[in-house]
């Protein structure tokens, strides 16, 4: 087969190829083959082919560009934090692990609140709404 038939017949399968990627969630190649009246093995022919021509193009010499990295120098910048200031002010060495603002009300809590004491919290916040 010339060149120029070669390339007419891979244009076309690569356009087969795309309707089939294209197919209805669901369907099968298989299924999609069939509808189209397209041989099973011939599609696999030419998807092999044009993936093996795709492959070689991307690594021969004339095309290092595609393949070549370009070393980049690696440098850091310090970004500094920001100084954390407490949510509340302390009181008698308390320092609160979570606060909950809601309307004027700022309530701070610690991690070794207790599960009831945390639900009757939140229960006198709603009914203070």
């Amino acid at each position: 087969m010339d060149k120029c038939t070669h390339e007419v017949r891979k244009q076309r399968w690569k356009n087969i190829i795309g309707q089939c990627l294209q197919r209805p969630e669901g369907m099968t190649v298989k299924q999609w083959l069939d509808e189209n009246n397209i041989c099973e093995q011939t599609y696999y022919h030419w998807l092999k082919r044009i993936r093996q021509e795709t492959y070689e193009l991307a690594t021969t010499s004339t095309n290092t560009a595609y393949v070549k990295t370009v070393p980049r120098e690696v440098t850091f910048a310090e970004v500094p934090l920001p100084a954390m200031e407490p949510a509340m002010p302390s009181a008698n060495g308390f320092r609160a692990d979570i606060t909950i603002q809601t309307g004027s009300m700022l309530i701070g809590v610690s991690n070794s609140a207790s599960d009831s004491l945390l639900n009757k919290l939140l229960e006198v916040i709603g009914h203070a709404r």
